[in-house]
C-alpha cells in the first residue's frame, strides 16, 4: 500500500513565503476555521457544507494531494522531492486557504483516476489529461495545453501522423492512461499493444527501439529531451509541427472529487497562480527534468 509523503518543511516556507511579503504592512488576510468558508484572498473558499470534500479534508486535517510521474507537470527529482506546477504551487496554495496540513503521495497511471473516486486522495497534481470519460466521473481544474507526438525508429517508414493510421502499424501505449482509450480512436486501422507502466515513468521508448512496437505515443513537452537522448528515434510529427500540431491536442489539468464546490475552489486557486504555475512549467520543460525511459 502506497504511504503518504509530506512536502518537506523549507517547501511549505518557500511556497507561502510570497503570500506572506504581499502581506506584510498591509493587514493579513482573515482566515475562517476550516469549513466556515468565505472569501480569502479573492478566493471562495466553500464551507463544509457547501462542499463534502471540504468537510472531509477539515475532518482529516489534511488535503492529499496524488502525483503521478509526468514532468513537466509532475515528478520527484534526484532526492526524492516532488516537482511540479500543481504540487509545488496549486496544492499548497488549496491547503494554505483551507488552513490544514498538505500531504502528498506518489500513484501510477493506471490506479490514478481510481484513487481520486475512491477518495485515496483530493487532487491529482500531475497534469491529468482531461477526457469525456473521465469527466463524467471526477471534475478537473484545466491549467494547460498540452498534445501528443509519436516516436518511431529513425528507419521507419512511418513519415507522417497519416502513416500511424495502417493496418501493419502497432503502437505500444500504457495501460490506464488516455492513450490507451483515446488513440484508437484517432487511428482506427492501427494494432494496439498496452503495457504496464514502470514505477519510474517515461515512454516506450525501449519497446520503439527493440521493435516490439512501430511507434509509441509521447507528451509534445517531451520532444526537445528525445532528440537530445536517442540519436537513432524520430519524432513524428518533427519540431516545430510536434509542439504546434500534435494529434489529439490535449487538455491537461488537476483532477478533483465529483464535487462542483470543491472543483470551482481549485480552478479559481489555478487562475489566481496561472502565471507562476506557467512559468514553472517552462523551467521544467528541458531535458534536465524530462525523463523519456529507455
Amino acid at each position: 500500500m502506497l504511504g503518504f509523503w509530506t512536502i518537506r518543511h523549507h517547501w511549505r516556507s518557500l511556497a507561502f513565503a510570497a503570500a506572506a511579503l504581499a502581506f506584510a504592512g498591509a493587514g493579513s488576510p482573515s482566515y475562517a476555521a476550516c469549513g466556515d468558508g468565505g472569501t480569502v484572498e479573492g478566493i471562495k473558499v466553500p464551507s463544509g457544507q457547501e462542499s463534502a470534500t471540504v468537510d472531509k479534508i477539515c475532518k482529516q486535517g489534511a488535503v492529499r494531494a496524488a502525483v503521478a510521474p509526468f514532468a513537466p507537470h509532475g515528478f520527484q527529482d534526484s532526492e526524492g522531492n516532488f516537482r511540479g506546477a500543481g504540487v509545488e504551487i496549486a496544492a499548497p496554495a488549496v491547503a494554505k486557504l483551507l488552513g490544514v496540513e498538505l500531504k502528498v503521495m506518489p500513484v501510477g497511471w493506471d490506479t490514478v483516476v481510481a484513487g481520486l473516486q475512491a477518495g485515496r486522495y483530493e487532487l491529482v497534481t500531475t497534469g491529468l489529461t482531461y477526457t469525456d470519460e473521465r469527466a463524467k466521473v471526477i471534475d478537473f481544474a484545466i491549467f494547460a495545453v498540452g498534445g501528443t507526438c509519436y516516436i518511431v525508429n529513425r528507419d521507419s517508414n512511418i513519415k507522417t501522423l497519416d502513416d500511424l493510421n495502417k493496418a501493419d502499424v502497432t503502437i505500444g501505449v500504457y495501460t490506464g492512461t488516455s492513450w490507451e482509450t483515446d488513440l484508437p480512436k484517432v487511428f482506427p486501422n492501427a494494432k494496439f499493444n498496452s503495457a504496464v507502466e514502470g514505477a519510474g515513468g517515461g515512454y516506450r521508448v525501449a519497446d520503439v527501439i527493440a521493435k516490439r512496437v512501430d511507434a509509441a505515443p509521447i507528451d509534445n513537452v517531451a520532444e526537445l529531451a528525445i532528440q537530445s537522448a536517442f540519436s537513432n528515434l524520430r519524432v513524428v510529427p518533427e519540431g516545430d509541427e510536434c509542439l504546434k500540431k500534435p494529434k489529439p491536442i490535449d487538455r491537461v489539468g488537476i483532477g478533483t472529487p465529483k464535487d462542483e464546490a470543491f472543483a470551482q475552489f481549485v480552478r479559481d486557486v489555478v487562475a489566481k497562480h496561472q502565471d507562476e504555475m506557467d512559468a514553472m512549467m517552462k523551467k521544467y520543460m528541458t531535458p534536465e527534468y524530462i525523463k523519456v525511459g529507455g
